[in-house]
């Protein structure tokens, strides 16, 4: 369990705990040894000597029970307790940072932050998103409109073919809902595999598949 958490967050310096058989092993010594990790161990029976974590089994407690009488499920609980508890400002934290902003250098998104106003953070993403297209692509990126006639290459059974349809409405800054007109179904597709369509090219299409349909001996004939 520690190798997993110091494989997320760095080895500590300093581990305090108590004196169960796991902590006072050879093997638990010889591996804070090798991991250049200080072990202090609090009294026997003198839980407050760890006082920091005895203060937040108490606000754990106490907070989980009064989660839990709103209905909420054991697991859920807990997931609603660490959102808060990680995203709420301390004022015994440096600068009074919340928990996670320490930790990761920002605030986390909740439920409280839809009472602002919204921000052009999704703009600035989708600006991001097309830049980065058009670096590794080194081409732009062709803006359809709702009810424009596009080329969607369609996947089936490890192959691909163009097939006419219609844009209905712009997901994404590159994602689109697409309208199959030949199979009469709803798609959803990168604009990288959309071209543009007119009226015209179809009508050809359409003939050079009636062309192709002709038997071979008519058009030797003809």
């Amino acid at each position: 369990m520690l190798q997993g958490i110091f494989a997320r967050f760095g080895m500590p310096e300093t581990i305090v705990s108590d004196n169960g058989r796991q902590f006072v092993s050879e093997q638990f010594e010889l591996f804070c040894d090798s991991n250049g990790i200080l072990h202090l161990k609090t009294p026997p029976f003198h839980p407050q000597s760890n006082g920091l974590a005895e203060r937040f089994v108490d606000t754990f407690k106490r907070t989980l029970k009064k989660i839990t009488a709103g209905g909420e499920s054991l697991s859920e609980a807990i997931n609603t307790f660490l959102l808060c508890y990680r995203s709420t400002p301390n004022r015994s934290a440096p600068e009074g940072k919340s928990p996670a902003e320490l930790l990761l250098g920002r605030n986390l998104r909740t439920s409280l932050d839809l009472l602002r106003p919204p921000t052009a953070y999704h703009k600035i993403e989708n600006n991001k998103q097309d830049s980065q297209y058009n670096r590794k692509h080194g081409a732009k990126i062709i803006n359809y409109c709702p009810k424009d006639l596009v080329w969607a290459k369609v996947y089936k059974n490890n192959r691909w073919k163009w097939e006419a349809g219609q844009v209905l409405e712009r997901v994404e800054s590159i994602v689109y809902n697409v309208w199959l007109q030949g199979k009469i179904i709803l798609i959803r597709s990168h604009c990288n595999r959309l071209r543009s369509r007119s009226e015209f090219d179809e009508v050809h299409t359409e003939e050079e598949q009636k062309t192709s349909l002709i038997p071979l001996d008519i058009l030797l004939d003809s």
